[in-house]
């Protein structure tokens, strides 16, 4: 497998890089909402740049019992939900038809499907379990359409809130014109013609990196070459010859696809964020840390501005638990960047996105906090990268996903402190204890509100797990 260019990335010009008490109710049960967590780094164990594929099945049965990182139950009889399902008094102004608060609505059905769980043990699917996590979270998942998702508690009025949320928040990426139209043209017209010409393919490149100067054009272009080379190189990558596609694992499909063309798309702000592939600690999440197979981080201040999961099926199961892990975590990158010093209008679009890859599909996910203790969990395009050469047109609108998804991360990115400045040696004498008066004063900071994660495992003296009491 060839390796992909890495344009314009300073300093490297010439080089290849690779890289749920429900109210005042005590419930005296065990439940089972456990899932994947880490509470201490491993010592001398730093994974490789790919190194975040599962030892388990990803079929559907696997995940109903979500066994991710071990499993156990907790003793519920002390633990109290109190500080997700009745928050202080909001001033939320987002209300259905009746006058009822969207965020009581959902505090209450959370309650109520909390409840249900726990009197039908047997019954926690993946599907509840999302429902209870997002719902704990203060998170309105408005992908939650499957069957008794949150969509029925808001009834004939779900649609009219879809509407809303997206109609303030945009998650519809650009469509390419001009330069990158062209090459994208030009490209998938010689792409037809090949067979296993990789001399063809170079010299077709060239000029197109000569004549097109803009960083997106080229980093365009150098993905298409990559796709086409590695395809004519070996036509059976990810499909055999009869056809089936094969069995391949997450990682597998990372290092073939999904990170040479994400490494490419962000080659160029490189000095200013990193792409941590491999199921890496997240810190985002200061009482729980948890795995995060890829993880964007701004390079000064270490600030996490995107998380994304990968597997090798887009299986329900897997589907519903990685969306509702991915949706938590992105809540506490969107909670943790609310804490900067910004103003009222910096905020006022402050979306944080992710994405869920599943062998080559992929769709861009992120959350919002709109109004006073009401997150919503977003859906953007999905794509498909190309199984076989004859299928490299959907690269197109997957480049389109992805540059969208940049465009808001660099967004976000613009707004932390330049890392020149706030390492100038005069910054660091007149200013040293500025961070004293850096406070958020926005309007957002007071609408933040706790997210729901599965209370630590304690243990006994012998080390084995043993009930928690923890809330």
């Amino acid at each position: 497998m060839s390796e992909l260019p890495l344009l314009h990335q300073k300093g490297n010009k010439d080089e290849v890089t690779k890289r749920t008490k429900i109210g005042s109710q005590d419930l005296p049960i065990e439940t089972d909402f456990e899932e994947e967590s880490i509470e201490d780094e491993p010592k001398d164990n730093t994974p490789s740049p790919f190194s975040y594929i599962s030892s388990e099945s990803e079929s559907d049965e696997d995940y109903k019992s979500d066994k991710d990182d071990g499993s156990f139950n907790y003793d519920m009889k002390a633990v109290s939900f109190d500080d997700y399902l009745n928050p202080n008094k909001t001033k939320s102004e987002w209300k259905l038809e009746d006058g009822r608060l969207i965020i009581d609505i959902a505090s209450t059905k959370t309650a109520e499907v909390v409840k249900l769980a726990m009197e039908e043990k047997n019954e926690r699917t993946q599907f509840m379990k999302s429902v209870i996590r997002l719902g704990l979270s203060s998170i309105v998942d408005l992908s939650s359409e499957f069957e008794n998702g949150m969509y029925t508690w808001f009834g004939q009025e779900w649609t009219g809130i879809k509407r809303k949320v997206y109609g303030i928040v945009n998650m519809e990426p650009n469509v390419f014109e001009g330069e990158i139209t062209n090459v994208i043209d030009t490209v998938e017209e010689e792409s037809s013609l090949l067979s296993s010409a990789h001399i063809y393919i170079t010299s077709l490149l060239m000029p197109i990196l000569a004549i097109f100067r803009c960083a997106i054009v080229q980093q365009i272009a150098t993905i298409y070459f990559y796709v086409i080379d590695e395809f004519l190189k070996n036509p059976s990558i990810f499909v055999d010859k009869t056809g089936k596609y094969k069995e391949l694992s997450e990682i597998e499909y990372a290092m073939a696809m999904t990170a040479p063309i994400l490494n490419n798309v962000f080659s160029d702000v490189f000095d200013y964020l990193e792409l941590r592939w491999g199921e890496t600690l997240s810190n985002s999440m200061s009482d729980r840390r948890r795995k995060i197979d890829l993880r964007i981080v701004h390079k000064t201040k270490k600030l996490e501005l995107s998380h994304s999961e990968s597997a090798k099926a887009p299986t329900p199961g897997k589907a519903v638990q990685d969306r509702s892990k991915c949706l938590r975590t992105l809540k506490g990158i969107l909670d943790n960047f609310l804490k900067e010093d910004l103003s009222d209008e910096e905020v006022q679009d402050s979306k944080t996105l992710g994405i869920q890859f599943a062998g080559l599909n992929g769709q861009i996910i992120g959350i919002d906090l709109l109004d006073d203790g009401l997150y919503f969990g977003l859906e953007g395009p999905t794509f498909n990268f190309p199984a076989q050469l004859i299928n490299v047109k959907c690269l197109r609108s997957a480049l389109e996903a992805l540059y969208f998804f940049k465009q808001e991360i660099v967004k976000k990115m613009k707004l932390i402190p330049d890392p020149k400045m706030v390492n100038h040696p005069y910054n660091r004498i007149f200013h040293s204890n500025s961070g004293t008066l850096m406070e958020a004063k926005h309007f957002k900071i007071k609408f933040v509100r706790k997210t729901y994660f599965t209370p630590k495992e304690r243990k006994n003296r012998n080390g084995h797990a043993q009930g928690s009491n923890v809330s």
